[in-house]
Formats: C-alpha cells, structure tokens, sequence
C-alpha cells in the first residue's frame, strides 16, 4: 500500500512552517476518529509508512511532527518506531524528540 500522499504533503508543509500538528488534525484530514482504536492504530501506520520511507530516503522523521495535545509530544508507538529504524538509541523520549524535530525544521526549511 501507498503513503497517504495528502498526509505527506500536510507533514511537509508544516515542517516548511516549523510547527507541529496533533494526531486529531491528522485523523480529521483522514476521516478518522481518534476515539476509535482501530483508526488510531490506522494513523499510526500511516505515519509510520511515512517515516520508513523518509528515513530510507536519508531524511528525518517527518511524523515526528505529530504530538499530543496533552504533552506536545510524538505518542509511544513513534518512539518504538524511531528504535526500530535506529535513530533513537536512548531511553531519552523527550530528547530524541527534540533533536529529530530540529532535523526536521532544518530539512524542510531549506
């Protein structure tokens, strides 16, 4: 299955912005409900294709733009993801986040 190339472009361009967007705009611009698990775990591997892609392509972790309202931080799964792709090496969450939306922001703002 494809990326979702409308959520792409929404990541690049709030990257380009230097913001952040939570996991409800994201799953409003996917008519999907946050509320739902199987929609939350639907945006999750979305996102998650993203980044694949992104980081096989030599780029930053675009769906690290993608927070929670409650901490303005990436959920677990983004973590786990970020392990598994070996960018995220420590037990330091806060961070790792930190450092890879820096990468982002300097990436897309060119």
């Amino acid at each position: 299955m494809a990326i979702n190339e409308a959520l792409y472009q929404k990541l690049v361009e709030a990257a380009k912005n230097r913001q952040t967007i939570t996991y409800g705009e994201v799953a409003s611009m996917v008519n999907m409900n946050t509320s739902s698990p199987a929609h939350r775990s639907m945006i999750g591997w979305m996102l998650g294709e993203i980044s694949k892609q992104e980081v096989k392509e030599g780029r930053p972790m675009l769906s690290v733009l993608v927070v929670l309202p409650e901490t303005g931080m990436p959920d677990v799964d983004s973590f786990a993801l970020a392990s598994e792709l070996g960018l995220h090496k420590s037990g330091n969450d806060r961070g790792f986040f930190e450092g890879e939306l820096k990468r982002v922001f300097a990436y897309w703002g060119k």
